[in-house]
């Protein structure tokens, strides 16, 4: 039994002994016949080193890049622009490093600059064409920039939607609605456009209008309308006031009469002042028994089975 368990070990350690010293010379041989061949050797050595050299410039350029940007972004360092502005410079600011930090590890690489320029030009040519869209968004967004037709914070109302301005990008304009839904517009669209921008003016003008009665009387009428605006606060008066306020009676309707109210304001109370002076003259308007306009009425003509 102890002959067998030798000749068993015997065996293993024969077997082991010859997969190690086949794994050895196999390594024996790759040294020097490919890592240390003259040529191929040198050639494998310098593509690991640019390889490694490659990586280490992009780890320390992605971390010179984030260092410069959180720079830009302090209160000391930023320059006197609107945010607006800096935010777009920011983000352009940022892909031109980038890109610079890509063509340094190329050239690290060693890839001939000729053709990568070559790639480049055709590459860029067909992503125009299929790219049109994106190329377009990209314009608006520098065009927007440069004409600032509405800043960050605006409310505005283009291309079919309305919000607060959140961001300005290369491409996209984010807006925030009024229920607090984001809202992404491309750039493009918004320079083909027409843009309505509620916060660019310090000042704006409220429009209200009230139908009444054809009976009542139009300067009582009137005068609840005045007595109204009178106690608002808000509503502003010359010469801060582009105008002075204006009631008068605009229209006569067949349910009654039209009259118009219009008031100024600070862009911020613009609202405010709309819920408050509708509410204070529907109450006015019943404490006084204005009467309402007349409502319409249908004749349905009903046939009778007999």
């Amino acid at each position: 039994m102890t002959d067998q368990v030798g000749q068993v070990s015997n065996a293993v350690s024969e077997a082991v002994t010859e997969k190690v010293t086949e794994h050895v010379t196999f390594v024996q041989w790759f040294w020097h016949n490919v890592l240390w061949k003259p040529g191929t050797g040198e050639m494998l050595w310098g593509m690991l080193l640019r390889v490694v050299f490659a990586a280490l410039l992009w780890w320390i350029g992605t971390r010179l890049i984030r260092k410069i940007l959180g720079l830009s972004l302090r209160s000391k360092m930023q320059l006197p622009m609107d945010r607006t502005m800096r935010r777009f410079l920011l983000n352009a600011t940022r892909t031109a490093l980038y890109a610079l930090l890509v063509l340094a590890v190329i050239a690290v690489l060693g890839i001939p600059m000729a053709s990568v320029t070559a790639v480049v030009a055709s590459t860029g040519v067909t992503l125009g064409l299929a790219m049109q869209g994106a190329l377009s968004n990209l314009a608006g967004g520098i065009m927007l920039t440069l004409t600032r037709p509405f800043a960050i914070g605006d409310y505005i109302e283009a291309a079919q939607v309305g919000g607060t301005v959140d961001e300005i990008g290369l491409f996209y304009t984010v807006l925030v609605g009024i229920d607090n839904k984001k809202i992404t517009v491309p750039n493009g669209s918004l320079m083909n456009a027409n843009i309505t921008n509620y916060s660019s003016m310090a000042k704006r003008r409220l429009d209200l209008t009230f139908l009444v009665g054809r009976n009542e009387d139009p300067e009582r009428v009137k005068e609840i309308l005045r007595a109204a605006i009178a106690v608002e606060s808000a509503v502003l008066q010359p010469p801060d006031a582009v105008a002075a306020p204006f009631v008068a009676l605009t229209e006569l309707q067949e349910k009654g009469l039209l009259f118009t109210l219009r008031v100024w304001c600070k862009n911020p109370d613009y609202w405010n002042l709309n819920f408050a002076l509708t509410e204070r003259i529907a109450k006015a308007f019943q404490q006084e028994h204005i009467s309402p306009p007349a409502q319409p009425y249908r004749a349905v003509a009903e046939n009778e089975e007999r």
